[in-house]
């Protein structure tokens, strides 16, 4: 999969672009069967995380990400 993605080129893209022109970065990742999305915002300076499970009100998110 990871040789899919990194040679996979899309209508009208360059070759050898600098990671500063990209807005949003987007990461996936599967970690022992449990599956996350990390989004760098460039533009914003923040990271988000998607995180596809349910967690209670009380939670502290965190701990979790430490």
């Amino acid at each position: 999969m990871a040789t899919v993605l990194k040679n996979a080129r899309f209508k009208g893209e360059q070759k050898n672009r600098n990671i500063k022109e990209y807005e949003l970065v987007f990461v996936p990742i599967i970690w022992k069967r449990h599956f996350y999305v990390v989004c760098f915002n460039l533009k914003h300076s923040r990271v988000d995380v998607s995180d596809n499970s349910a967690v209670e009100d009380t939670f502290n998110i965190r701990a979790k990400y430490k």
